[in-house]
Parts: C-alpha cells; structure tokens; sequence
C-alpha cells in the first residue's frame, strides 16, 4: 500500500520519500554487526552521539544526496528530515513527528553510540576538520 501523497509545497519530500527504503535495504542484512561490515566497506564513517553525523546519516547522505541545506535527525527512537520552506515551519502546523527506525538498524545506532564499532568512528578536529553546520 503506498504512503500519503507528498505535499507538494514541501521541498524535502522527494529525499524523505527515499529514506524509509534505504533504512529497510539496511535493516534487510539482519544483523547490526552485518550492517557495521557493510558501511565499513563503503567506507562510511560517522560521530558518536551525533543524530545528524552518525553513521547512519552519513550513509543516508550518500545513498539519499541530502541537500546541504537539509538537515537530517536519525537516532534509534526515529528520524526526521527539516528542510528551508518546510510545511512544518507553517503557521498553525502540527509538530513534526519521527518516522520510525527498523528494528537492526535501531540496535546498530544504540550499538554505535556506545563505541561498539570503532571501526567506524570519525572524530570531528582529529579525523575531519571541525565545520560550523
């Protein structure tokens, strides 16, 4: 069954369209450790506790092309993505709500949060340099 049409005043609908299907192409390996291997082989990294610059948002960034002035929130509760012109920034608007993180991926952000995949791990200033987002 599809999902609601997107609103067309909304010019982050066609990149959030993408995310769920990305997430599920993760989720779909099985296994958080499985997913680590795989984002370690396409050389994803990304920054503990950072719901916009973990590893997660950096592969999304790269499979979905997030535009720079997007800004993506992805934890293991949910994500959501804000873009300039948002139909949540309207007057009268409900809040946004999170749309909800698979079940592998959710344990791989709490795991990667943790430490468990240093591998993985990029430390702003030491790894990248330290940008103003």
């Amino acid at each position: 069954m599809p999902g609601p049409c997107p609103d067309p005043g909304d010019p982050a609908a066609p990149v959030r369209a993408h995310i769920p299907a990305a997430l599920r192409r993760l989720n779909d390996l099985g296994h958080p450790d499985t997913i680590a291997e795989h984002l370690t082989g396409l050389g994803i990294r990304g920054i503990c506790g950072d719901p916009g610059r973990c590893a997660i948002a950096a592969y999304l960034d790269a499979i979905v092309d997030i535009p720079r002035d997007a800004v993506l929130y992805i934890d293991h509760l949910g994500w959501d993505l804000w873009a300039p012109g948002d139909p949540a920034d309207r007057p009268g608007a409900p809040a946004p709500t999170l749309a909800p993180v698979p079940e592998h991926v959710a344990t791989f952000i709490r795991r990667f949060d943790r430490r468990e995949y240093p591998e993985l791990h990029t430390i702003p200033g030491i790894d990248t340099p330290l940008t103003c987002a």
